[in-house]
């Protein structure tokens, strides 16, 4: 029989302890060992949720978690790399527009998140929550740092 993985995507705390079928705080501790990586990609104990990027980094280090449900099965079906509004951007990563923006507002490098936000004005950094387009190369940045979204 063939075991069905996990999708790699955006998951809360608690849906990653679950794919692993222990507690949270036990799942916390299991991550302590790689705390420092996921803090290059942003990570802070506060956050909710991991980016794509940082499930990745929790894949690799735990080991690929089964699917629990016919929702979360991985395929190699990659999305390209052109035009999204910020609503088909969550949609890709399943996640709100809201908590996109708040990934990307997590990117630790300042002049990525201006590009990507700001398109090639790095001089003015500004928030802008009203964005609706993000372009190619700001989609290959995002694909980059939050780490590229499989359907």
């Amino acid at each position: 029989m063939i075991q069905k993985l996990a999708k790699v995507r955006p998951y809360y705390k608690y849906e990653m302890a679950q794919l692993y079928k222990i507690s949270r705080p036990i799942f916390m501790e299991w991550i302590e060992d790689i705390t420092e990586v996921l803090e290059k990609t942003g990570y802070s104990n506060y956050q909710h949720i991991f980016t794509l990027k940082q499930t990745e980094i929790i894949f690799n280090w735990l080991g690929h978690p089964p699917a629990n449900n016919n929702s979360e099965i991985l395929n190699e079906k990659r999305v390209f790399i052109i035009p999204y509004t910020k609503s088909e951007l969550a949609d890709i990563y399943n996640i709100s527009s809201k908590t996109l923006l708040s990934q990307i507002e997590s990117i630790p490098n300042k002049l990525v998140k201006t590009i990507i936000m700001d398109g090639n004005d790095p001089e003015i950094y500004i928030k802008k929550k009203d964005k609706k387009l993000f372009k190619t190369k700001e989609v290959k940045l995002i694909f980059k740092y939050l780490g590229h979204p499989y359907l």
